[in-house]
């Protein structure tokens, strides 16, 4: 090394070891094999067939090849002429395969396969030997025939041989044993069908049957096996002759026929083969379909056939009719509420609207007198409603004196915060409207029926108007042409407005007349309410206000009319009576601020001075803590 002649070593195969040559695993190396199939090379999916040779392939592939005749231009299925040559593979699914569920490569990375042994549970993956048995199509491994042994298949219990098994994807030697095999057996049965020998039939098969003259007589189902060739060519000619004769002999005696030997062909029935048949010899199978002849059986007792008639043909569906428009259909004088979606049974407002669209297409009347009509029908056929109203006014204002009494009691014991004092007055009050047989119940009846007949024609106009039912955006006059539209000039609300103020002045609607009110309350029925109603029916349509304007005038042209006492009597309503003294009368602002005044300075029951008690108790828990200075 240091200047004493030696020589450093370069070469690579002096300084360290030659690498080995790679060796691929087993299953590695025929992973494809054992995934995809040999003709397409696509996955193997089920049904899956394995060949002769033990190669796997996807049924539905080699079928479309058979029979497009293209089987042959692949190698790797080229030995396959027919079903024969394949068998359908019974496989046992792996549960704990996930296929491309599984991120990477399942097969290679967890040597899961999506199939596996029936015996030992072990994967079909290339690593174990499996084989299938070629009489039932059962797929087990090599390792199940070794550790149990049996005569029969593991896999369905049926025959088991081993020399009729194939080994799935073989090595390749014995691989080429297969094709040895398979090569061997093909000369043999071509041998066998040149010297016109016949394979034995199915264990199982009927023998085929003929008459002749009443004896049963065996007839083999192939080809008549040949004894031999003669070399004579004279005996040849007169054989075919001779031939020719029996069969022209049958043709011309009528009484003589024969039939196809196989009667399940036909579907012949066996009584009707029992009539004299006679077997014949065929040259050829073309002779044998083209020259029989059948003589004194009826076609219906050999096929057992019954004509039918062909059904007629049914008459060709006409369209539908086009459809009608809604102006179409008003013209005609017929409903479109159930085409506008109007109409259901269990709504009182369907049939209000429906008694709007009769008056306007029967009366021919425009729409905002149609409104105005069906709204003074609807109360006058309801005016058992104000008379009931009448009737308790007048009783309470017989006891006018004790009611006022009563209220003033009432209000005193409240200011006191006597609590007993006021249930003792609600009990006084109680029994004597009861002994003069005035019952508030009927006040708050009287209420909801007014509420109900209100909300029945609002609700009904307002539908028709959403939906802008045909003739309503015209049916208006003078300013408000348009009913589907609320009032440019605002006319319409301020007459809801005003009427209505009216209508609760005199308590013509409430069962009470405005004297037997709080002061509170009166003043929020007499102008609070008109301004809410101002304010409100200002954005709805005109068609609504025409029917509030209607609504109100009836109210007060009911009013009017119980102020007569003609009228009174004929409803049976008492006479009014009027205090002949009243007392003097201060504006409604005063008394309502004197008796807001008043409950202002009423003290704290005990119930609220323990919910004040618990507040202030929970927000000094709550508020900042005291610092001690």
């Amino acid at each position: 090394m240091g200047a004493d002649g030696g020589t450093i070593p370069k070469r690579c195969e002096l300084v360290k070891k030659k690498k080995k040559a790679e060796k691929l695993e087993r299953n590695v190396k025929n992973a494809s094999k054992w995934r995809n199939c040999q003709l397409s090379q696509q996955p193997l999916k089920k049904p899956i067939i394995a060949c002769r040779y033990g190669r796997l392939y996807n049924k539905e592939t080699v079928i479309e090849a058979i029979l497009t005749k293209t089987i042959g231009n692949f190698a790797v299925a080229s030995h396959i002429k027919g079903i024969k040559d394949f068998k359908e593979l019974k496989l046992k699914k792996n549960k704990d395969y996930n296929g491309g569920e599984v991120k990477g490569d399942e097969y290679l990375d967890y040597n899961q396969s999506e199939f596996l042994c029936p015996v030992t549970a072990l994967p079909m993956n290339g690593i174990n030997s499996f084989v299938v048995n070629w009489k039932c199509g059962c797929v087990f491994s090599e390792k199940a025939i070794q550790e149990v042994k049996s005569d029969v298949c593991h896999g369905c219990g049926g025959p088991w041989d081993p020399n009729e098994s194939v080994v799935l994807n073989p090595d390749d030697e014995l691989l080429e044993v297969y094709k040895q095999k398979l090569a061997a057996e093909r000369a043999e049965k071509k041998q066998k069908k040149k010297n016109g020998e016949t394979e034995k039939p199915a264990e199982g098969e009927k023998e085929k049957k003929v008459l002749d003259d009443g004896a049963p007589k065996k007839v083999d189902n192939g080809h008549k096996k040949k004894e031999g060739v003669s070399s004579d060519p004279l005996k040849c000619k007169l054989k075919k002759a001779e031939k020719r004769k029996v069969e022209s002999d049958i043709q011309s005696d009528p009484t003589k026929f024969w039939v196809v030997l196989t009667a399940n062909m036909l579907s012949v029935p066996r009584v009707a083969l029992r009539r004299g048949l006679v077997a014949m010899e065929m040259s050829s199978r073309t002779a044998f379909y083209c020259n029989h002849q059948v003589r004194h059986i009826s076609s219906k007792d050999i096929f057992n056939y019954t004509a039918q008639v062909a059904p007629d043909v049914p008459a060709m569906p006409l369209p539908p009719p086009p459809m009608r428009t809604l102006d179409e259909m008003i013209e005609a004088g017929e409903s479109v509420l159930g085409e506008l979606g109007l109409l259901s049974w269990w709504k009182p407002s369907s049939y209000f609207r429906m008694a709007l669209e009769a008056i306007h297409m029967h009366a021919d009347l425009p729409w905002w007198t149609t409104i105005v009509c069906a709204t003074v029908a609807l109360r006058l056929s309801l005016i058992i409603v104000p008379i009931m109203s009448q009737r308790l006014v007048a009783k309470q204002s017989k006891y006018k004196k004790e009611l006022e009494d009563f209220r003033q009691r009432i209000q005193a014991a409240r200011q006191e915060g006597n609590n007993l004092l006021q249930q003792q007055i609600f009990l006084e009050q109680r029994d004597f409207l009861k002994s003069k047989d005035i019952r508030l119940g009927r006040q708050f009846l009287i209420l909801m029926a007014n509420g109900a007949v209100f909300a029945t024609q609002f609700f009904a106009i307002r539908k028709m108007v959403d939906v802008n039912y045909p003739g309503l955006s015209t049916g208006g006059t003078a300013w408000f042409t348009d009913l589907t539209v609320s009032d440019p000039y605002y006319a319409l609300p301020l007459i809801s407005a005003l009427t209505m103020g009216l209508v609760t002045r005199v308590g013509i609607e409430m069962g009470t007349s405005s004297d037997q009110m709080t002061p509170m309350m009166r003043l929020g029925m007499q102008y609070a309410l008109p301004v809410v109603i101002f304010a409100v029916s200002s954005q709805f349509a005109s068609g609504l206000c025409v029917y509030w304007c209607a609504s109100n005038m009836m109210s007060l042209l009911y009013a009017g009319a119980f102020r007569t006492p003609a009228i009174r009597k004929l409803f049976n309503i008492p006479p009014l009576v009027k205090d002949p003294s009243p007392p003097k009368k201060k504006s409604l602002l005063k008394e309502a601020m004197a008796g807001y005044k008043a409950n202002k300075t009423i003290p704290p029951t005990l119930a609220q001075l323990k919910e004040q008690d618990a507040q202030q108790f929970k927000k000094a828990g709550r508020g900042k803590p005291i610092v001690k200075n």
